[in-house]
């Protein structure tokens, strides 16, 4: 079965993961929930995101008309997507703030199993890996050696702090200080 992953990191580099088997409760609820209501066409059937336009849905991140909540967590769900501990208070927020949005019902949702595991971890960042399908983008096989080499936060460039991006991408407005602090829900 496919699963999702929360990669937590230290001194910029991986140290751990926590899978969630059923990788559609993790980056599949988020797509399905954002597209679902923001872009489906009730007139074509079978209008999803795994079948429409993938750009769109990419673009939500930056609509400023959506609540900072979705945004955060529709950006989590990008490649090599991380949060930094000064922001897990947010971020934990708007997990919650995202399932109260759109309940699951009997379906799989893991953001509250997210969100309960960022409160308690002691990370400097935590990492997504959205489906097994896509393996980790946290490590690089170098042809050289013939081994793993851990992605090093540190001296990387390609991946995005998920605040930071998003205040670069001047989607939002009013991200409080780097001291932490709960507010823009």
């Amino acid at each position: 079965m496919s699963y999702c992953e929360i990669v937590t990191f230290k001194d910029g580099k991986p140290n751990g993961s926590v899978e969630y088997r059923n990788a559609w409760g993790g980056s599949v609820f988020i797509w399905t929930a954002l597209f679902d209501k923001y872009l489906k066409d009730p007139s074509r059937p079978y209008h999803s995101w795994f079948l429409g336009e993938p750009q769109a849905l990419w673009d939500l991140a930056t609509r400023k008309d959506l609540p900072l909540c979705e945004r955060a967590v529709h950006t989590s769900t990008f490649d090599r997507a991380m949060v930094r501990r000064e922001h897990f208070e947010m971020f934990v927020l708007h997990l919650r703030e995202f399932v109260s949005r759109y309940p699951r019902g009997d379906g799989v949702c893991h953001l509250s199993a997210w969100a309960n595991f960022i409160e308690s971890c002691d990370a400097e960042a935590v990492g997504f890996v959205g489906t097994s399908v896509s393996g980790s983008l946290w490590s690089e096989w170098n042809e050289e050696t013939d081994e793993e080499r851990l992605y090093d936060l540190n001296s990387g460039y390609e991946h995005l702090e998920v605040y930071d991006w998003l205040e670069a991408a001047e989607a939002v407005k009013g991200i409080p200080p780097r001291t932490g602090g709960a507010s823009g829900v």
